[in-house]
């Protein structure tokens, strides 16, 4: 499992139902969300928090950054070490 940040910028705004589609049907691995419109600059921010593995949140990153308007970042924290 691995935790990670997912950065949103939405430019046009009739991507935003598009984005929020994608992260409601990843849910599941959504651990936070915060929202965030930036009127002055004609774009809305979205930022998650995820844990899952690897596929998972690199499936869910790649369908939305294939949104023409809409770019993407992601950082995943190294492998959650198991106690016990």
């Amino acid at each position: 499992m691995r935790v990670g940040i997912i950065s949103i910028a939405i430019y046009k705004v009739e991507k935003v139902n598009q984005v929020n589609q994608i992260i409601t049907e990843n849910s599941f691995i959504v651990l936070g969300r915060m929202g965030m419109p930036l009127q002055e600059r004609s774009m809305k921010l979205i930022s998650l928090i995820v844990e899952g593995n690897t596929d998972v949140i690199g499936r869910m990153a790649g369908q939305i950054g294939e949104i023409d308007g809409v770019e993407i970042q992601s950082m995943l924290i190294k492998e959650l070490n198991k106690k016990g």
